[in-house]
């Protein structure tokens, strides 16, 4: 606070104006307005004061108004101390959101300048703003002495924190304690802010598909390796076993189709009793046998065996066109399946068949 009352930095004054700082110099050295305050560091603060005079002077100017008359204006304006309503009336042609709060309880919208009125975010007239940060930021700024400024929540679930300028003013006419709140960014801020956060986010999930793809592709050379080195029976336990370190797998097992049915054998880690499940009965299973890895969400898992609470995922072991049995793998909860795990689980799958074929050729 100065005796002038409550005062702004010159980067503020000059957002809460629509004047660039170099024509609010020009206008001091021509003029003597606007006067600034000197702070403690030497550097140039405004008076909240003369925010809606000068908007208005700016508004006569670009109207036609002589430079000089609409400042004079301004200065005798700004000498008469503006109340809240000449703020407002002001600040309505200011191009940031600018709002008028009554309270501290409750908080109350008693203005909106047009900037707020036409945004599609800002609370309309007579809108509370109680609980979460914005009311305790907001209790905060009523019992200040002075202008305080913070990072104001979205006023709508996922936007972005707006730098705002709370500034007490006069009591209304009913004694009601008032609150002005600036936001100091502008919608071009705002919007550059948001494409920042939009790049930020599909730059981390490309990292995380990279991340996943390299994961993938090492665990495809493990399995590569370990099938060349085997065959058959040896060949599918060294592949599921490599995926249950690799993939936090719960358990695993394997099991042959014939005859419209799946033979499931006790799994790895016995979680899954042998049994005969008919595929007709359970489309999921049916969609896997015709050749597509299908994920399982744990009440369709539990329909084949599996214990409550896990989730599947069915990778089909087809060879020549021919679907010989499918890989069951169990998970704590439905799995997530990314583009590169789906190439190394058709590798897998494509190896398995062969490996079952080469079984059922043995046998025969």
């Amino acid at each position: 606070m100065e005796p002038t009352g409550p005062t702004v930095s010159a980067t503020e004054f000059s957002q809460l104006t629509g004047l660039s700082r170099e024509r609010l110099r020009t206008w001091e050295r021509r003029h003597g307005v606007p006067q600034p305050v000197r702070a403690g560091s030497g550097r140039r603060r405004y008076a909240l004061s003369d925010v809606a005079p000068l908007i208005a002077a700016r508004r006569a100017i670009e109207a036609g108004v002589p430079v000089e008359q609409a400042l004079t204006r301004a200065h005798e304006h700004a000498t008469s101390g503006p109340d809240a309503e000449a703020l407002a009336a002001g600040l309505d042609a200011s191009p940031l959101q600018s709002l008028i709060l009554s309270g501290p309880e409750p908080v109350t919208v008693v203005y909106a300048n047009r900037a707020a009125r036409e945004g599609r975010e800002a609370p309309a007239l007579g809108t509370r703003l109680s609980g979460g940060e914005l009311a305790t930021r907001l209790a905060a700024a009523f019992a200040a002495r002075g202008p305080s400024r913070f990072q104001r929540p979205p006023w709508e679930p996922g936007g972005l924190a707006v730098t705002c300028l709370a500034v007490p003013l006069a009591d209304g006419a009913a004694g009601t304690p008032l609150l002005a709140l600036y936001d100091l960014d502008d919608p071009d801020t705002r919007a550059e802010r948001a494409d920042a956060q939009a790049t930020d986010i599909e730059l981390q999930r490309t990292r995380g598909d990279l991340a996943e793809r390299e994961a993938a592709l090492e665990l495809a050379d493990e399995i590569s390796v370990a099938l060349r080195d085997r065959s058959g029976v040896a060949a599918i336990t060294a592949s599921t076993e490599l995926l249950m370190r690799r993939l936090d797998i719960v358990d695993a097992a394997i099991a042959p189709y014939m005859t419209g049915q799946i033979v499931l054998g006790r799994s790895s880690r016995r979680l899954l009793d042998p049994d005969m499940v008919t595929v007709a009965a359970h489309p999921l299973l049916a969609q896997a046998i015709s050749g597509e890895i299908t994920v399982m969400e744990p009440a369709d898992a539990e329909l084949i065996g599996a214990p409550g609470g896990l989730g599947a995922l069915l990778v089909p072991a087809v060879c020549a066109g021919e679907p010989l049995g499918v890989l069951l793998l169990l998970f704590d909860d439905t799995p997530d399946v990314g583009t590169g795990l789906l190439r190394t689980l058709r590798l897998v799958g494509t190896a398995l068949g062969l490996a079952l074929m080469q079984e059922r050729l043995l046998s025969e």
